[in-house]
C-alpha cells in the first residue's frame, strides 16, 4: 500500500461530498502493518475504497470499520450523524457489507460479515419518535439498500448475527453511504 492511513485521511478530492457529519463504534481492530498502525474505527467509511491520490491515480483503498473484541461481534456496533440541523437527516442509507478489496477477494469470505443488524434511527424531526428495525444481509458481494419511512439523523447499525468467516473472526463493513455521497440515488 502507497500510503499511511493518516496520508488517506488527509486526501482531499472535490468529488466528494460526505454527509456524515460524526461516526462512534462500540470497538475496534488495531492492526500493525509495514506503514504503520492501521485503526479500522470505520473513521472513513464513507469514503468509497475507490481513493484519487495526489500521483493521480485511483486506488482501490478499503478504510472498513471491524469491530474489535473477542467472538464475532455480536451486540457491537457503528453509529453514523448525518450532516445538517433539523429537519435534515437521511431516508436512504448504503452498506457494503464484508471486508470488499478488489485487490484480494478473499478476504471477503475469510472475515466475518454481518448476517443480521437492527438499526436504531433517531428521526430529524423532534416532534418524531425514534424506531428500529431489523435488516438482513445476503452473502455475497453487494450494496444492501435501505429505506426508511422517516428522514433519520441518527443510525446505529448492531450487529445480531454473522456469517462466520474461514480464517478470521472479525466482523467487516467495508462502507457505509448516504444521499450526497458517491454513490447516492439522488
Amino acid at each position: 500500500m502507497p500510503y499511511t492511513q493518516e496520508e488517506l485521511r488527509n486526501l482531499k478530492d472535490n468529488a466528494w461530498d460526505f454527509t456524515i457529519e460524526a461516526i462512534s463504534v462500540s470497538s475496534f481492530l488495531t492492526e500493525k502493518t509495514s506503514k504503520g498502525i492501521w485503526k479500522y474505527d470505520g473513521q472513513d467509511i464513507e469514503r468509497f475504497p475507490l481513493v484519487y491520490t495526489p500521483d493521480y491515480k485511483y486506488h482501490f483503498i478499503p478504510m472498513p470499520w471491524v469491530e474489535g473484541v473477542k467472538g464475532p461481534g455480536i451486540g457491537e456496533w457503528i453509529e453514523v450523524v448525518i450532516n445538517g440541523i433539523e429537519p435534515w437527516g437521511t431516508c436512504y442509507l448504503q452498506i457494503l457489507n464484508g471486508y470488499v478489496d478488489v485487490r484480494k477477494p478473499h478476504l471477503f469470505k475469510q472475515n466475518n460479515r454481518i448476517k443480521e443488524a437492527t438499526l436504531f434511527c433517531k428521526p430529524s424531526r423532534s416532534d418524531e419518535k425514534p424506531f428500529e428495525m431489523k435488516i438482513k444481509f445476503e452473502d455475497f458481494v453487494y450494496v444492501k439498500n435501505i429505506v426508511f419511512d422517516k428522514s433519520c439523523r441518527k443510525i446505529k447499525i448492531r450487529i445480531d448475527s454473522v456469517y462466520e468467516g474461514s480464517k478470521y473472526d472479525d466482523t467487516v463493513i467495508t462502507s457505509i453511504y448516504t444521499p450526497g455521497t458517491v454513490w447516492s440515488p439522488f
